[in-house]
């Protein structure tokens, strides 16, 4: 109750309303000069952003049409992402034996000895940069699938600049 009696006051009084007109009028003075060079700012930030991500893009579709203008490097960019694959399984995998590790070593009865804590102190400190690793493996795994998908659907589309020869193989029409 001494709360509200005490709010009941406060909106009463002068200077509890001059102070809400005074922080009211900062605030609208404050944002009217700072948003247009906020927007300015933020502009030019996702144009930068924009333009960054059409070179990306430029660069990503270059790579898949030299990956799918020949089979052999389209069968290595499978590879690679074969492995990328298995990179990030034995990341999954390493993570779980380390938390196995991890409880199972927590679960000793006390006392412990200096090496069991040593263990739970490096197994806590490693831990994080496997999570690392982890995510790591799996940005590139994503990449290099991501490559070869595209690659594999460039390489599956007729070209029509190619045309075939008599040995059966494909001469581009200049």
């Amino acid at each position: 109750m001494d709360s509200i009696s005490r709010f009941a006051n406060d909106l009463s009084s002068w200077y509890w309303w001059l102070s809400v007109v005074f922080v009211g009028l900062a605030i609208n003075l404050v944002s009217s000069y700072a948003k247009p060079p906020l927007d300015k700012w933020l502009d030019g930030r996702s144009s930068r952003r924009r333009l960054a991500r059409e070179a990306r893009d430029r660069e990503f579709d270059e790579k898949a049409s030299k990956i799918a203008a020949d089979p052999t490097l389209l069968t290595l960019a499978n590879q690679k992402a074969n492995q990328a694959e298995t990179r990030t399984q034995l990341a999954f995998i390493l993570i779980g034996v380390n938390l196995i590790l991890l409880f199972t070593v927590t679960s000793l009865p006390e006392p412990r000895s200096g090496m069991t804590t040593f263990l739970i102190v490096g197994l806590f400190a490693l831990i994080p940069m496997h999570l690392l690793n982890l995510m790591k493996a799996m940005k590139g795994e994503t990449a290099a699938e991501d490559l070869y998908r595209a690659a594999r659907k460039k390489y599956r589309m007729p070209n029509p600049q190619l045309q075939p020869t008599p040995d059966g193989a494909a001469e581009r029409n200049r």
